[in-house]
């Protein structure tokens, strides 16, 4: 036991007033005060509180979990991310073949239809899918302002044009027409 001397008396030999609480034998004081004083400055004075060492441990622990969830959450994107970039990698691929095939099928498409050379003037013509009068004389005359007198006497050079209705009649892929020279 350490011997302290009272603050009110000066006497020595009473316990720590400071962590018990103490009546002082010599005056009679009560000195439960100066524990109850002593406490509140303990709990108010971070460096020695309880709460600040809880409230530090709470807090590198939350740190720690930050880290660790950010690393997992890393590991796991790249983990995670090898996969679609191969699948990226696959389809940019396929595009690109696809691109291709597309490409060719464009240019057997542009090229114009194989026509026959008949006499200096006149050219045998197989009808193409979705060909239309205005496209057949397109191909042949270029875009011109008198299309439709110009498909007319293609139709009526080869029986296609209907006189009670003044229009073509059907045209199917694979027919032949004979377009003559415009001049």
């Amino acid at each position: 036991m350490v011997s302290t001397k009272c603050p009110i008396c000066d006497n020595p030999g009473i316990p720590d007033y400071h962590l018990q609480n103490v009546i002082c034998p010599h005056c009679g004081s009560d000195l439960s005060i100066y524990k109850k004083i002593n406490d509140a400055a303990r709990l108010d004075n971070p460096k020695t509180s309880d709460h600040y060492f809880n409230a530090k441990k709470i807090l590198i622990a939350t740190l720690a979990f930050i880290c660790i969830a950010a690393v997992a959450s890393f590991i796991s994107y790249n983990v995670s991310r090898k996969p679609l970039l191969e699948q990226i990698e696959k389809m940019n691929t396929e595009i690109n073949s696809l691109n291709e095939s597309l490409a060719q099928a464009k240019s057997k498409a542009q090229t114009k239809p194989e026509t026959a050379v008949v006499e200096n003037n006149q050219f045998i013509y197989e009808v193409q899918k979705n060909d239309s009068p205005w496209t057949i004389v397109r191909k042949f005359f270029g875009i011109t302002y008198d299309w439709k007198s110009i498909a007319q006497k293609i139709a009526e050079d080869n029986g296609l044009w209907d006189y009670e209705n003044n229009t073509w009649r059907e045209i199917r892929p694979g027919q032949k027409l004979i377009i003559h020279n415009k001049n």
